[in-house]
């Protein structure tokens, strides 16, 4: 489903939601205008599902080796719509703009979740796997 979401099962869900749906209408956007890859696996499971996406079209979808987690990776954003590459910025306020957004997602995932992002030679990181305090746990609400 292309406009679905697991995170509301009833009415009162709707106020709690603090995530930008990342996993659905937006992920449905994003695999229309870029180059998409994804790379997923569970601590449970011996095989993990490779899935490449261009233009909505899956081109590769296979299982793999293990691997525990999510790995996204966007590439050439708006390739195939050059009309929509003309309103973007230059690389670095657009870089600014992923990695603010970044950070706010990162603090409202799970304490024991590693987020790692990449642009082009450059890696961000952050782990909130050492988040102790107790202003630690009120900023993390406040993003």
């Amino acid at each position: 489903m292309k406009h679905a979401t697991s995170k509301i099962s009833e009415e009162k869900d709707l106020d709690a939601i603090k995530t930008l749906g990342f996993r659905g209408e937006a992920l449905s956007s994003i695999v229309a205008v870029a180059q998409f890859e994804m790379k997923t696996g569970t601590d449970t499971s011996e095989l993990s599902t490779i899935l490449k996406i261009e233009d909505s079209r899956t081109i590769l979808k296979e299982e793999g080796g293990y691997f525990k987690g999510t790995d996204i990776s966007v590439k050439n954003l708006f390739y195939n719509i050059p009309a929509r590459r003309n309103f973007l910025k230059s690389d670095s306020t657009e870089l600014r703009h992923v990695i603010d957004t970044f950070q706010k997602s990162c603090f409202h995932s799970k304490p024991e979740s590693i987020w790692s992002l990449y642009s082009d030679d450059s890696k961000f990181s952050i782990t909130f796997r050492d988040f102790r305090t107790e202003s630690d746990r009120f900023l993390r609400k406040e993003f």
